[in-house]
């Protein structure tokens, strides 16, 4: 085994041409495309000697020689005459790919010092050839060195690996890092060693042009991340072949999780031999790799590999594996992206037994493959639950078909869509069930279950919400998340649980269950969209919208509204003396008195910072607007405790009634920011009204 797992992880003849990402010879390009347009690229490719079109060269999911790559870099910088052509590609490479599973991944890592602490993670995805070692890392600086034992250390790439450091903070919002190579291979030193320092304030002093652009990658990171799921389940829904789904799945997996070598292998139980898909493998190294990843997992302590079972409520169906060459390893964020991967390949397998049984009855083929083109369509959760009440009778033959959905929050099994013809908002039957061990009991159900009025006491309360003395539960459920369950039985007799039923029906809640989880995802993505993280307070995007819409209300109902600009008046010293982890701690504690000082219809929002934005409705005159304002300064002006630490930052508040005659959404913040800066000046710890008037009471501080 020692043996095998050596080959594996070794540079073998396989491995040889798997040197350098191309999202780093894609970043090349496009600084040449960019200066010299389309004939300075031809120009690079043929000096080059590039047999490849650019279109190759830059898909996410290749990779190169170093002689390839080594080739390309040298004519680039003859082309465009520029020696500096390796760190302008350095720093190219995050625009380039702004928007990416890949800057997801590494923003949530969480701040530039983190990400010097993994760097050795993060550069495997560029090379395979360099040794990257972590010397010392501090608040605002890192040591790296990095060694390339196999290939001579070339300019170009110490110059790629200076410009790609030096937009680390900038993944952050805050201005590039200063890179220095304090020692290098090309000078003849025994090592590269390149010092990272930054400015962790600098985030403060982001222009408002630079902040929305990172809103929109963010957003277009968010975005893509769920159009990309999105899109797997739609294209495993539009395919009939199983070994098709999974070379899908493998081939998704390599864009997500980026490494040289993806191996999938899984076997369902009337297969004769594995299936195996592989990417970067020669054939015989994919079917020994398949061998060992299938029977033994592999070491659980080699970081060079990550491996995740491709399995279900229903049983353990394979496993699919990502490779790095011996002494790389996977950041940790990266197994649950290859676990949703896995996810998708067990939902594939899971159903395929039933698909492969219903391609002899084309009415159930044609019911199992629209219900699963249906699911993937958008919609809401009671419009997926109608449609998987429809597709039963057909799929299952039913008579009657009931779709429950449990809400985690209220603790609330709801029966949501029925075939049955009496109307569910008139049904004389209970319309919801309290938790009641409910969920544990469903959760513990491997396979779809007969229950009957006399059986389980837990489950056959679920029969009070169908009207049916006896039918066959299935949950809707994946990853040990209870989205709900499946009811289909007959008045006039016990329905048999055989084996086809079985696969049927887990198989459609496979499919339920993934269509959930996307909307769940959905749900979640637009809620990031619309949310500060920290808090979880409406951002600035939300707030504007909620002000425009109230403005166009107020105009045609005539009622008054007040804004009011909330900006903490010691946070910074907090922040400074006691870090960003407290200081993050304390934004939460403000966000939580701001929204018990106010009423349930108006909003808060953080706009930024230490700044947070108020929209109260319905202000019967300015007097009502002072009396909320007063409270916000006094509310704040009490001590925080945070993590021990007893903290006081107090408030200047900025007061403003609106709609006037010609008020928009620029004009309100205006007033109400210029009254906030009023109350600084007037001695903090107050608010103002933006008009001329004097000073309400103040608070502590």
């Amino acid at each position: 085994m020692s043996d095998l797992l050596v080959d594996l992880n070794g540079v073998g003849d396989s491995e040889s041409t798997q040197h350098l990402a191309n999202s780093m010879l894609g970043a090349l390009l496009a600084v040449v495309h960019r200066q010299t347009g389309d004939d300075g690229v031809s120009r690079v490719l043929a000096m080059a000697g590039e047999r490849r079109s650019a279109a190759d060269i830059e898909r996410p999911d290749g990779w190169s020689t170093y002689p390839e790559g080594l080739a390309l870099f040298q004519a680039a910088a003859e082309v465009l005459g520029d020696p500096e052509v390796g760190r302008k590609a350095g720093a190219e490479v995050f625009r380039r790919y702004a928007g990416t599973e890949v800057l997801a991944l590494l923003r949530s890592i969480g701040s530039p010092a983190e990400m010097i602490r993994v760097y050795p993670s993060i550069s495997a995805k560029q090379s395979t050839i360099t040794r990257a070692e972590v010397a010392e890392v501090g608040d605002s600086y890192g040591l790296i060195s990095v060694t390339s034992p196999e290939f001579e250390r070339n300019p170009h790439f110490c110059g790629y690996t200076v410009g790609a450091l030096s937009q680390f903070p900038v993944l952050f919002g805050m201005e590039p890092a200063e890179v220095e190579e304090i020692e290098c291979q090309t000078r003849g030193d025994g090592r590269c060693l390149v010092r990272v320092g930054w400015d962790p304030t600098s985030s403060i002093e982001v222009s408002l042009e630079r902040e929305v652009v990172m809103l929109r990658e963010q957003m277009l990171v968010l975005t893509k991340r769920f159009e990309s799921l999105e899109s797997v389940a739609q294209e495993l829904s539009s395919t009939r072949d199983v070994n098709s789904m999974l070379e899908t799945i493998t081939r998704r997996a390599g864009v997500a999780v980026r490494a040289p070598r993806y191996l999938l292998v899984a076997q369902l139980p009337g297969d004769p031999a594995p299936r195996i898909h592989s990417v970067g493998f020669s054939e015989g190294e994919a079917e020994a790799a398949a061998q060992e990843i299938l029977h033994g997992g592999g070491d659980a302590t080699d970081e060079s590999r990550l491996v995740v079972d491709i399995e279900s409520s229903r049983g353990h169906f394979g496993r699919l594996a990502a490779f790095y060459p011996e002494q790389y390893h996977f950041l940790p964020q990266e197994r649950s992206l290859l676990m949703a991967y896995a996810g998708h390949a067990a939902a594939a397998l899971e159903t395929a037994e039933a698909l492969d049984e219903a391609r002899d009855r084309n009415t159930t083929l044609s019911a199992l493959l629209a219900l699963g083109k249906s699911l993937a369509e958008e919609s809401t959760k009671a419009e997926v639950a109608q449609r998987l009440a429809d597709a039963m009778p057909e799929i299952v033959n039913c008579s009657q078909a009931d779709v429950l959905l449990w809400d985690p929050g209220d603790a609330l099994l709801t029966r949501a869509a029925s075939t049955s013809v009496a109307d569910l908002a008139a049904a004389t039957a209970p319309t919801g069930l309290r938790d009641g061990g409910l969920a544990n009991r469903l959760m513990e159900i491997a396979t779809p279950t007969q229950v009957t009025r006399a059986s389980d006491p837990v489950l056959c309360s679920i029969l009070t919400l169908t009207g049916l003395s006896s039918g066959v539960l299935v949950p809707i459920a994946a990853r040990n998340t209870l989205f709900g369950v499946i009811v289909v039985g007959s008045d006039d007799q016990v329905p048999l649980v055989d084996v086809t039923l079985a696969e049927r029906l887990s198989g459609v809640a496979s499919l339920a269950a993934t269509a959930l989880e996307g909307l769940a995802l959905l749900a979640e993505v637009r809620f990031q969209a619309l949310h500060d993280p920290v808090t979880d307070l409406a951002n600035s995007r939300l707030f504007e919208d909620r002000v425009t819409q109230a403005l166009s209300i107020a105009r045609r109902g005539g009622n008054r509204l007040a804004l009011m600009f909330v900006d903490l008046d010691r946070f910074k010293a907090v922040n400074d003396t006691h870090g960003h982890k407290v200081g993050d701690e304390l934004l939460r504690a403000v966000a939580e008195r701001l929204l018990v000082t106010v009423r349930d219809e108006d909003t808060v929002a953080r706009i930024g910072g230490d700044e947070f934005g108020i929209l109260v409705q319905d202000v019967t005159d300015q007097r009502d607007a002072e009396v909320v304002a007063a409270k916000i300064v006094s509310a704040l002006g009490w001590p925080f405790v945070v993590r021990g630490l007893r903290l006081f930052v107090g408030a200047s508040v900025g007061v403003t009634l609106f709609p006037e005659v010609a008020d928009t959404y620029d004009s309100v913040v205006s007033r109400a920011d210029s009254a906030m800066y009023q109350a600084k000046a007037e001695g903090r710890g107050r608010f103002q009204m933006c008009q001329a008037q004097k000073s309400g009471p103040t608070g502590a501080g």
